[in-house]
């Protein structure tokens, strides 16, 4: 027999082929034959994973993600799969497949994103960007915008096109070793230097205090050179 769940979907329109031949007391070949008949005769069901879906279902699954994404902007696959109690087969084949059709979104890894919610994280970077004035992890701000990294990566690329980024990364992209340093920071540093030296007449002293700026404010040799 069918449980609550199984009857619930089976009126929407998904029912697995075991379960067919279970209700129906029949062998699961002549199950297996008919709805390979059904599906050659009709383009309203699909067979996918044993199951049998009629495309109804899939756009009812399509209309009430388009709703959640409203709402939050944002959603996990793996969490949607989860509540949705439905196979990643059929999850990946039959409704992430309608992204940027019938679901007006974009995925990035294992989320799901409105084009409203990425640009509005367009802006939020931006904002963040311009608004520090110290060296920060990149890994800090990817988190705090609960972004995926290559995403991060893509709209900060964006705005460094458009010349928006007060700033230069420094370190490996792919790592936890990239850091962000604001072009006030790196004046910062150089006059702090500069000062030193000209207060300083020996040279062994401005090496001193130049290595120990660099410690101190976790910047880059390199970005302490000047034209």
């Amino acid at each position: 027999m069918l449980s609550p769940y199984e009857k619930e979907d089976f009126i929407c329109g998904r029912v697995s082929l075991s379960d067919l031949a279970q209700t129906l007391v029949v062998d699961y070949e002549h199950v297996e034959n008919s709805v390979l008949s059904i599906v050659k005769q009709s383009t309203s069901f699909v067979l996918c994973n044993a199951e049998l879906i009629s495309r109804d279902y899939i756009d009812s699954l399509c209309k009430e993600l388009n709703e959640r994404l409203a709402e939050t902007g944002a959603l996990s696959v793996s969490q949607l799969a989860k509540n949705w109690d439905l196979p990643s087969e059929i999850l990946y084949t039959l409704v992430l497949t309608e992204i940027g059709n019938k679901i007006d979104a974009m995925r990035e890894g294992d989320t799901i994103y409105t084009r409203a919610y990425v640009h509005s994280q367009l802006n939020y970077i931006r904002a963040i960007l311009n608004s520090l004035t110290k060296v920060t992890p990149v890994s800090k701000l990817s988190a705090q915008l609960n972004l995926s990294p290559s995403l991060f990566w893509s709209l900060y690329d964006e705005l460094a096109a458009a010349n928006e980024i007060p700033g230069t990364v420094i370190g490996n992209r792919s790592s936890n070793l990239a850091y962000y340093v604001p072009n006030l920071h790196s004046m910062l540093v150089k006059s702090f230097v500069l000062k030193s030296f000209e207060q300083n007449q020996s040279i062994g002293e401005f090496l001193a205090i130049s290595i120990i700026t660099v410690l101190m404010l976790g910047i880059s040799v390199k970005s302490l050179c000047w034209n």
